[in-house]
């Protein structure tokens, strides 16, 4: 039987310092039926070269140049010029374990899944690594239960896992007929991977889950998501319309991603005091989010929240913005001195 062959879509700009690491990483799978399709997004330094050198040394390596559009659009682009059965999504400054493919493939014929997710490590500059990831067995989910997948992509109160499910696809490997969207651009709805994988995993079939830990995630503290910028607020409150429309043809359900919109404010006052946000423009910024429209609409069970959660619902519900601030400073604070 011939194996399948697998598209990996690298979406590439800026990162020249890691991109070899990445491609080496694909070009060196023992799965050998690949083929890597590199976008270049408008990069501006080196990465284009790199590009072309990886393109000579591997006739497996696809290279597109396109003008910059972000991650997703790259992605989008990667996606219209596949021709394998089951497609990958690599991060041009991460890289994989090099039989990451074939055990994925595996699984997928094993199971006869659409998707297969697995664990990841996350390494640092200091060159420690930590594993990460959902499950720690063999899951096989079907029917409904997939859509118990979707659910818990965007609600962190779930039987399946004990927070929000990992929503890279980084982690995934899709039968390329269960692919049944576009990927929104990540400058629109701030996460370009939640809605994408949220759509394949509310109409396929089979969704498996391996303990493997088979992707190295880069923690890159120059990351657009390590900086603190109050516009992805709104980028995530377009995230949640769009994803409670989703869910609401398909299920029904017009309020399901609400308790995303609660997660990612956590999110926007964990980054005021982790990163780069000036202490003296916390106070307006707090204010600004306790009054967001979006609040008066969304409708969250409080019964399942912890006890810090509620208390930053209760702030943002009574539109305290004093109060919301204490609470985060006193948090931040205590951290400084106790950061486990």
């Amino acid at each position: 039987m011939k194996e399948p062959k697998v598209s990996v879509i690298v979406p590439v700009y800026n990162v020249a310092p890691y991109l070899s690491e990445c491609l080496e990483s694909l070009v060196n799978q023992t799965y050998r039926n690949l083929e890597i399709i590199v976008v270049n997004d408008g990069s501006t330094d080196d990465s284009p070269v790199i590009c072309e050198q990886w393109r000579e040394r591997d006739s497996r390596i696809k290279l597109i140049h396109k003008q910059n559009a972000g991650l997703g659009e790259a992605r989008n682009t990667g996606l219209e010029h596949v021709t394998g059965e089951y497609v990958g999504f690599v991060d041009s400054d991460d890289y994989v374990d090099r039989t990451m493919y074939e055990k994925m493939v595996a699984a997928a014929l094993k199971y006869d899944a659409d998707v297969v997710q697995c664990n990841y490590n996350q390494f640092f500059c200091d060159g420690s690594v930590k594993k990460k990831g959902d499950f720690d067995k063999v899951r096989v989910f079907t029917g409904d239960e997939c859509r118990s997948l979707a659910n818990a992509l965007v609600n962190g109160h779930n039987g399946l896992t004990t927070g929000l499910l990992h929503a890279a696809v980084w982690v995934c490997l899709f039968r390329r007929d269960a692919i049944n969207c576009r990927y929104i651009s990540e400058r629109i709805v701030g996460s370009e991977d939640i809605p994408f994988k949220a759509s394949v995993f509310l109409k396929c079939r089979k969704v498996v889950f391996i303990p493997d830990h088979l992707c190295f995630y880069r923690y890159n503290d120059t990351s657009l998501t390590r900086v603190f910028r109050y516009d992805l607020f709104t980028r995530y409150i377009n995230l949640t319309d769009r994803l409670n429309t989703m869910f609401g043809v398909t299920t029904g359900n017009h309020h399901q991603a609400d308790f995303l919109m609660l997660y990612m404010a956590i999110v926007i006052v964990r980054y005021m005091y982790l990163f780069n946000c000036p202490s003296n423009l916390r106070p307006g910024y707090f204010k600004q989010l306790v009054n967001e429209d979006v609040w008066g609409r969304l409708k969250i069970d409080t019964a399942p929240l912890g006890k810090g959660e509620k208390l930053i619902y209760y702030c943002i519900r009574t539109r305290n913005h004093r109060l919301l601030q204490l609470v985060a400073s006193l948090y931040y604070s205590v951290r400084k001195f106790f950061p486990s």
